[in-house]
């Protein structure tokens, strides 16, 4: 979709960013897919920081669309 929110729009730093994208995570909807557990192990980061990630593509995957 056209309309996917990207890796680039989660409220995270940078080189989370950056870990997500080298690691094959393009779009919120991608990271959703699993679980913080999941994410932790992929990435090799801690559990909490997972969580983080997780939540942020879940406010992008739930904010209403902005009509233009």
């Amino acid at each position: 979709m056209a309309d996917e929110a990207g890796v680039q729009q989660l409220g995270i730093a940078e080189g989370l960013k950056d870990l997500l994208t080298n690691s094959g995570f393009t779009t919120a909807r991608s990271i959703i897919k699993y679980s913080p557990g999941e994410i932790s192990k992929l990435l090799g980061i801690e559990v909490h920081v997972a969580k983080i990630i997780v939540h942020e593509a879940l406010k992008l995957v739930n904010s209403p669309k902005k009509e233009q």
